[in-house]
């Protein structure tokens, strides 16, 4: 059909136009592929992130924990005439839990002289692969009972 049309109109033809039309369209899902990728390889990353945060948390959080079971301890293994803590500035604990640690160590923030009463500053600093996290509470520790007055949510380390 071709040989009848006049050489102006032969300019015009959609032959080789399927070729762009593919090239268009395969540059368009390579786009759109790579957007993808890069969206799931930041997304794993997140989640990685996320991950680890989460574990600092509870390794720190561990280590608190073991401070309170340590007051406890030596409240309930010490007579009552016996002061059933003493404190020494150098004591710190340290455990592993999982892939990361924590130390703990315990500031006397106030004693009342009249009672047997203290109140206890626990500090955990946690530490996961180059990760590390601080948090403290404080307690108050009597004769009768061991209290969480305060619990303060992760602190900068100084």
């Amino acid at each position: 059909m071709d040989k009848y049309l006049p050489k102006e109109c032969l300019i015009y033809s959609e032959k080789g136009m399927a070729v762009v039309l593919v090239l268009v369209f395969t540059g368009i899902l390579m786009a759109f592929g790579a957007a993808l990728i890069t969206n799931a390889v930041n997304e794993k990353l997140i989640a990685g992130y996320n991950t680890r945060e989460i574990k600092l948390y509870y390794i720190t959080e561990a280590g608190i924990e073991a401070g309170v079971a340590t007051l406890h301890e030596a409240r309930t293994n010490n007579t009552p005439s016996e002061a059933f803590f003493v404190f020494d500035d150098n004591f710190e604990m340290q455990g592993d839990l999982g892939e990361g640690s924590y130390l703990v160590s315990f500031n006397e923030l106030d004693q009342c002289p009249d009672n047997p009463y203290f109140v206890i500053e626990i500090i955990s600093a946690g530490t996961l692969a180059e990760n590390s996290k601080t948090m403290t509470a404080v307690v108050t520790l009597d004769e009768d009972s061991l209290t969480i007055t305060e619990w303060q949510r992760p602190v900068p380390v100084p």
